[in-house]
């Protein structure tokens, strides 16, 4: 049996409303899965609403990697409250630039679009969810 539901758009769905656009991206965002950020505008919208959990890796960098179980803990823990996001400065080297990130990883915590604290190093879990839980008060 074939399911062609998603053939037919819902009625309540208004492609020129941007307002329910950015909801829905919001709502993907804060999943509970890290979402990769691929251009400036992308992160400028990430960071412009709730609190958001920004990371600028590089691929190449050890303890970056090392980072990413705690990042994936912290993005189920908090699903539906916070956003994770990513962001390769190989990629990125424009926001890489704007944000002053001179060592990797670089993890800032954003709330309603401004920058409340910045963590350099691979950081605990613990250490993040402090400042989680404090700015989600």
């Amino acid at each position: 049996m074939s399911c062609f539901w998603y053939l037919y758009p819902t009625p309540h769905a208004d492609p020129n409303d941007k307002e329910a656009a950015r909801r829905i991206k919001r709502k993907k965002m804060m999943s509970g899965e890290i979402m990769k950020i691929e251009s400036k505008t992308q992160f400028d919208e990430a960071v412009a609403g709730g609190v958001v959990l920004a990371d600028f890796w590089a691929p190449w960098c050890g303890p970056c990697r090392a980072q990413l179980p705690i990042l994936e803990d912290i993005a189920k823990k908090y699903a539906n409250r916070i956003a994770v996001i990513k962001v390769n400065i190989d990629d990125n080297t424009e926001l890489a630039t704007a944000w002053k990130v001179e060592a990797v990883p670089t993890l800032f915590l954003f709330k309603d679009g401004t920058m409340l604290k910045r963590f350099t190093g691979a950081q605990k879990g613990e250490t993040l969810t402090t400042y989680i839980d404090r700015f989600l008060e």
